[in-house]
């Protein structure tokens, strides 16, 4: 067997395998041997079948099947011992391939073009400035937070009459058409001047509306509170009646333990100071977490901008139509090649990063997490008490070994980007700005709509 690689440029190359009757043989034998054991053909006893009948019967199947797992074993092999860094899989020459005389041929030749992945240099130094957004809290947000908190989580209880902002159940009638339903309107999506028709109104009261569209602040609402679709919605015209059945009022929770923990996850929260104290907290984590994602955004486009490579662009489309399940046209994948391309250059750097800082992560790591995320879990449920530390391992080890879903690789990954961007981070130069939530919200509609946009 003879195998060579011949570069045609930097990105792309070929490579030729050679193959003698000989290289092959032996594992031709070996096949047909096999067959005259387990063969059933009328007139011959099991394992009695002549090797060359067999090999009459079926010699080419096995010819081509043997020559093409040895074809591929060894170009794997070839690859991997030479460590050819390649893009996805080698692409055989179909028309030279197609020339192949199975029946007459005992020397083959079949070529293979290869993408190769460029060599460059990744430019990681404190030379690189990104800011990262310090999200200020002042005092009075974070009282307008806990109300907002409280109203969404509100005590529910029935009214007798109609006030600001209730729910209310009743029957909507249509009076020259066949509608006829139990709905729950909530007050907060009519328009002002029509919910005054229902404050002070009592159960068994009926309200007649003149043109149901016209009642509510959105245009689409009445399909969206009748979830019918919008051929039955057309047909809700002209005059209806809504009966009142039952009123639910709503007000702010109460700032007590069940709300706290409701809140926090956290058991044993008794007053309003300690509550305070863990939302802070929370929120502190949440906006370090969102100023923590922009900037490692941040940093994936400034590198891909930076970090300038070419790609054998040709082979990755010609991979991709000759991989095309979807069944594409070419002009389709060759407009979707130009999304993907940002995405496999960000994966490359972020490879060799990951390799030129050592990024690793272990075993320990992974259960480390697991368990974490258990822990948090519990506690959200006001269970951790429960969780002990032999429940906890068992736990974690059965979410990751579980053959049915692929955590441990989804948490390999996510663990090994924060490694990479923390490594990252510590290399360049990071400034620290402060800003209002308003101001970061602004700053991350920017970034996405501009990332959106290239």
């Amino acid at each position: 067997m003879d195998i060579t690689l011949e570069k045609i440029d930097e990105l792309n190359a070929l490579i030729k395998v050679n193959l003698i009757e000989a290289d092959y043989q032996d594992n031709i034998d070996k096949t047909i041997k096999d067959y005259t054991k387990n063969a059933v053909i009328k007139g011959f006893r099991p394992g009695k079948v002549p090797p060359a009948l067999v090999k009459q019967r079926y010699g080419k199947e096995i010819k081509v099947e043997e020559v093409n797992k040895l074809v591929v074993k060894s170009l794997d092999n070839y690859i991997k011992e030479n460590n050819i860094k390649i893009f996805a899989s080698p692409l055989i020459n179909r028309e030279k391939a197609a020339e192949t005389d199975w029946n007459a041929q005992n020397n083959f030749e079949f070529e293979f073009e290869i993408g190769l992945i460029p060599d460059f240099n990744t430019h990681i130094s404190k030379d690189l400035t990104f800011d990262k957004y310090v999200i200020e809290f002042s005092e009075s947000e974070f009282d307008d937070l806990i109300k907002k908190l409280r109203d969404n989580y509100p005590i529910t209880t029935e009214a007798e009459t109609v006030t600001e902002a209730d729910f209310i159940k009743g029957t909507l009638k249509q009076i020259d058409g066949e509608f006829d339903q139990e709905q729950t309107l909530p007050l907060s999506q009519l328009k002002e001047s029509f919910r005054a028709e229902f404050i002070g109104k009592k159960v068994g009261e009926v309200i007649e509306i003149e043109d149901l569209p016209s009642i509510f602040e959105k245009e689409n609402a009445v399909k969206l509170w009748t979830s019918l679709p919008q051929e039955e919605v057309d047909k809700m015209t002209g005059k209806f009646t809504f009966t009142i059945l039952f009123i639910q009022h709503k007000e702010a929770a109460e700032l007590n333990e069940e709300f706290f923990t409701k809140i926090t996850g956290k058991p044993g929260i008794e007053t309003e100071e300690e509550f305070k104290k863990e939302l802070k907290i929370l929120v502190e984590q949440q906006r370090e977490m969102s100023s923590a994602n922009l900037l490692r955004r941040t940093i994936q486009i400034e590198l891909i901008k930076k970090i300038d490579f070419a790609l054998p662009d040709a082979f990755l489309k010609k991979f991709l139509v000759s991989n095309n399940e979807n069944k594409s046209s070419e002009a389709e994948i060759a407009e979707s090649y130009e999304k993907y391309k940002d995405s496999l250059k960000q994966g490359l750097i972020e490879n060799k990063i990951g390799e030129e800082l050592k990024i690793e992560v272990t075993n320990e790591d992974l259960l480390e997490r697991t368990k974490e995320l258990f822990r948090q879990q519990f506690s959200s449920y006001g269970n951790a008490d429960f969780l002990t530390d032999d429940l906890l391992n068992t736990l974690a080890n059965n979410y990751l070994n579980d053959k049915t879903k692929d955590n441990g690789r989804e948490l390999y990954n996510q663990l090994y980007t924060e490694k990479l961007f923390d490594a990252v981070e510590k290399q360049v130069t990071i400034k620290d700005k402060k800003v209002s939530i308003e101001e970061f919200n602004k700053i991350a509609e920017e970034f996405d709509k501009s990332t959106t946009e290239n």
